[in-house]
């Protein structure tokens, strides 16, 4: 789906950055890379037609690409350190590195969206028969073991499912497929996320992964601008003149 349109109060082009904007994109389609060629035409030969006059145009597009990847893998590098971790209610939610800033972001953007992710609840299918409510029922499968809870029912809705004792041998790792028996062998399963690992075994106050799922998408606004010694047709640096091009793009991230 594509962005609203601009307004006067947007800074950024309806355009969205696809696989084809990256490097060796094309100018056809999408038409980010061919935006900002029309804008810095406009400011080296007075009109966004002017595009063919650039006896360059072929490695702009790549530069475009280029400044694109470096983008993407800057904001992806956010991702892999273990510095992107941060405690709940810590100051370095609101303040300190871009890492702290991105996974606090993430983290208030899916509690407040999809906050049964950060349940036990999340996910679960009911297996054999319909589960009835129950207490210290036994969670079976996965690598962990000892771990009871309670379930919640409205029928065959669950209405929640809560920890009762975490696991006293063994750790559940995420990704595995618990099952949940309740005193008439009804059962529920669920694939457990990073959440749902941590609260199983009792460790979400150390360092856990947020709950991020396939086919989340992640939204970044970026800027790419024309270099810094870029002339016009006159010889004057664009940057100097106060006539430079800084074009800004809504950069959508799947996760697969």
């Amino acid at each position: 789906m594509l962005p609203p349109a601009s307004t006067s109060a947007d800074n950024y082009t309806t355009e969205l950055i696809n696989d084809s904007s990256t490097r060796l994109a094309t100018t056809a389609d999408p038409t980010c890379n061919l935006d900002f060629l029309k804008e810095l035409s406009r400011s080296i030969f007075g009109s966004p037609v002017g595009i063919d006059l650039l006896n360059n145009e072929g490695e702009i597009s790549i530069s475009f690409g280029d400044a694109i990847e470096t983008m993407s893998t800057s904001i992806a590098n956010k991702f892999n350190s273990a510095a992107g971790t941060v405690s709940a209610g810590s100051a370095a939610e609101t303040s300190g590195s871009d890492s702290l800033k991105i996974c606090n972001k993430i983290y208030q953007q899916i509690l407040g969206s999809f906050p049964n992710r950060y349940t036990l609840m999340h996910k679960a299918i009911a297996g054999t028969g319909t589960m009835t409510d129950g207490s210290g029922l036994v969670v079976t499968g996965g690598s962990g073991t000892g771990a009871t809870v309670d379930v919640f029912m409205t029928g065959s809705t669950v209405d929640n499912i809560t920890i009762a004792q975490v696991a006293t041998g063994g750790a559940f790792i995420k990704g595995e497929t618990i099952t949940i028996t309740d005193d008439d062998s009804n059962t529920l399963t669920i694939v457990i996320n990073s959440i749902q690992t941590g609260i199983l075994n009792g460790t979400l106050d150390t360092a856990t992964e947020l709950p991020i799922e396939v086919g989340d998408i992640f939204n970044t606004i970026v800027t790419v601008k024309n270099n810094a010694s870029q002339t016009n047709v006159a010889g004057k640096v664009l940057d100097t003149i106060g006539d430079n091009i800084a074009r800004t793009y809504l950069l959508k991230m799947k996760m697969i």
